[in-house]
């Protein structure tokens, strides 16, 4: 049986689980920095209108693709939030909200 009282009492919990794994991964993290390269402005303009038409298309694996290509690059940290919002959207297949980050985030290039 799952009540009020035992989510209220084991949320605490499981948070506190939940963001250690920001620890823990944090060294696959920097493993994968070191992989990364230095974007090109017109090279990540170019991505993001591709994941755009592929949103506008509702092609997921299209999405996901420009997102692999897009998440091998490294950015400054206001275009590196931005990134992972993005990332985030495309991985809710929230194709309305990816397609206006996608054009805030060109605005930002």
């Amino acid at each position: 049986k799952c009540d009020r009282e035992t989510i209220v009492a084991m949320t605490p919990i499981f948070l506190r689980e939940w963001n250690s794994y920001k620890d823990k991964l944090q060294i696959l993290c920097a493993e994968n920095e070191e992989n990364l390269k230095n974007y090109d402005k017109e090279a990540v303009a170019d991505m993001l209108d591709s994941l755009k038409q592929a949103a506008d298309e509702f092609d997921i694996s299209g999405m996901d693709e420009c997102m692999d290509v897009l998440n091998h690059y490294r950015y400054e940290e206001t275009l590196a939030e931005k990134m992972e919002q993005l990332s985030s959207l495309v991985g809710q297949f929230d194709v309305e909200q990816t397609m206006l980050m996608a054009e805030e985030i060109k605005l930002l290039l």
